[in-house]
């Protein structure tokens, strides 16, 4: 696990990056929990960068993150949520992805 700063924990994930690699310029992507943040996913290198070229290119994933329980934040970056398979529900929603890969990003160590 790599350790960021904020007291967050964060994996990387081979299957979250290979996801993100078509919507989005980035090297690596984690899931993280945060003590006061929740679930969350942190890109490398261009966080705020590949965020916002996210909710450029899908307007409406902010408020389907809200719909879902998401809190979202002031500042180009993911939506956070208490769970990680909220979080995965909420990426396969926006990027309509099949039913085998959110299962397979939820049961990923």
């Amino acid at each position: 696990m790599v350790a960021i700063p904020n007291a967050c924990q964060c994996k990387e994930s081979a299957l979250l990056t290979k996801v993100l690699r078509r919507f989005a310029y980035l090297d690596r992507a984690y899931f993280c929990r945060g003590i006061m943040r929740g679930w969350f996913i942190l890109v490398e290198p261009y966080q705020e960068w590949s965020w916002g070229a996210f909710f450029d290119k899908y307007p409406n994933a902010r408020n389907i993150a809200e719909r879902l329980g998401g809190r979202v934040g002031y500042y180009p970056g993911c939506p956070s949520f208490d769970s990680r398979e909220c979080l995965v529900d909420w990426l396969a929603t926006v990027l309509k992805l099949p039913r085998g890969t959110a299962n397979l990003l939820k049961l990923e160590k």
